[in-house]
């Protein structure tokens, strides 16, 4: 902690972080931050990153930039963005997810195995569509190849 006299007024520092000429003065070595030790060794933290009781599956999005989440009770998916290091949105569903697979890039198409049986598809504006599947998946894995497959893993002999 950093302690400072303004004006006759003792101010402390409790974060004691650069101050906004010292960020500008950053930008203009960049090249040279990847030798700065206090720069490589910084702790950056990520916004509202839990659940409330606990999360079931956590992917990243396969350009890195958000983290998906699903949470077991209340049944919620939660998306958080890498870049703004905050939460991009959060939705809550009928039933707790067993498994979810991202269908493009991001989070605007993503795919959801709930326990009661039914495989919804979302949309980036909520919920698009809802199937029911025979046995009870355990697993869901999509396929960008050729034919865009998404596959269910369940239960039972077939």
């Amino acid at each position: 902690m950093q302690a400072s006299d303004v004006g006759g007024v003792r101010v402390y520092n409790v974060s004691a972080t650069k101050t906004a000429p010292e960020w500008s003065q950053l930008k203009k070595k960049k090249n040279t931050l990847r030798y700065d030790q206090e720069y490589r060794n910084r702790l950056e933290l990520l916004q509202d990153f839990h659940m409330p009781i606990s999360t079931g599956c956590l992917q990243f999005s396969p350009d890195l930039t958000q983290i998906v989440a699903t949470g077991v009770y209340k049944p919620q998916v939660k998306v958080w963005d890498l870049n703004e290091q905050a939460i991009k949105f959060e939705r809550h569903m009928d039933a707790e997810a067993v498994d979810f697979a991202l269908l493009g890039e991001n989070f605007s198409k993503m795919a959801f195995l709930h326990t009661d049986r039914t495989l919804t598809f979302h949309a980036s504006f909520g919920h698009l569509y809802r199937t029911r599947v025979p046995r009870h998946g355990r697993s869901l894995r999509y396929d960008q190849g050729r034919h865009c497959m998404l596959y269910v893993g369940g239960t039972g002999p077939e």
